[in-house]
């Protein structure tokens, strides 16, 4: 980390333990932190807090094995960094040998913030192998759900409380993720129906950095999102909406991580829409199917509305 001030380190003779007793504000660094994630989280951090509780303040530290982080920080970012975050298991132990080692040597506070997100469970279990239910990103992908959709459902609780990882609830991210995107293939398709609806693609971006900056409360911001989507498919963007329609789409990949963008279709499924409109207009319903069939084969599916039909992306 860099030369030590004394009087904070020194070593028995024998032992590979340091000595902490003259760092007085030892463990005291994530303490706001522990105090408030046992306030707010249902589980997990109130044990946490009394294991910090009595965590070493003037007796024998841990060994010298968190030092590499503490180095990698004060050598990549400098003495002091804004945010720090990490899981509650690292509270006690991890964290605040962090904050003595670099403090010790700095005299400055080592990070401004501390974040720490709970656990994830499976099934509503801890991950054991015994168990057999620790799956893996790949699995994910081999059951053909997206990273996006991991993303989306992970984001659905906040960090501060245990998640539950289930195969029903991450089915249910990658539904939410689809319903964006059938969202945004909506601005390939502005429609002249004098809606206008700018004002409310605005203050939901408003909404949204709100919750964001308000302890990251993503929940809020994703059930903002759903509103706003849901309003859209029902209404549809307008012509005068398109723009915001856009910004809106890049504003979630900006604020949340998760491309919702669509591509638009090619010139030619867009003639077999407009075919599929003429054979229902003339009430030819079998070439109507036939070309709805056509369109699912190339991975568009189509939702007639009183407006024409609108296409979206099969997932």
């Amino acid at each position: 980390v860099g030369e030590t001030r004394a009087p904070h380190s020194s070593r028995m003779q024998g032992s590979d333990e340091q000595r902490t007793e003259p760092y007085q504000q030892y463990g005291e660094g994530v303490a706001q932190s522990v105090t408030q994630q046992a306030a707010e989280s249902r589980s997990g951090a109130a044990g946490f807090a009394g294991r910090q509780g009595a965590a070493v303040r003037g007796s024998w530290g841990f060994p010298g094995w968190h030092l590499e982080c503490s180095v990698i920080a004060r050598e990549t970012l400098g003495d002091q960094i804004d945010i720090h975050t990490g899981g509650i298991d690292h509270i006690p132990v991890h964290h605040i040998n962090e904050i003595a080692q670099t403090e010790a040597v700095t005299g400055k506070p080592f990070s401004q913030f501390w974040v720490h997100n709970n656990h994830l469970k499976a099934d509503g279990q801890k991950m054991s192998k015994s168990l057999g239910n620790i799956y893996t990103l790949q699995d994910m992908l081999d059951k053909g759900y997206t990273m996006a959709a991991f993303r989306v459902f992970a984001l659905g609780k906040h960090y501060r409380t245990e998640g539950n990882f289930t195969w029903d609830n991450l089915e249910a991210a990658q539904n939410r993720l689809n319903n964006w995107r059938e969202f945004a293939a909506l601005v390939w398709q502005a429609k002249r129906t004098g809606n206008n609806f700018t004002t409310s693609f605005v203050h939901t971006e408003e909404r949204i950095a709100r919750s964001l900056q308000d302890d990251l409360n993503t929940p809020l911001a994703i059930a903002d999102i759903d509103a706003l989507t849901k309003n859209m498919l029902d209404n549809l963007v307008s012509v005068s909406d398109e723009a915001a329609a856009k910004h809106f789409v890049e504003y979630i990949q900006t604020s949340l991580g998760i491309d919702i963008s669509a591509p638009d279709i090619t010139d030619d499924q867009k003639q077999l829409i407009a075919a599929r409109e003429q054979a229902r207009e003339t009430k030819d319903w079998a070439k109507s199917d036939e070309l709805r069939d056509t369109l699912l084969e190339q991975g568009i599916g189509l939702r007639d509305t009183p407006s024409g039909a609108i296409w979206y992306h099969q997932a």
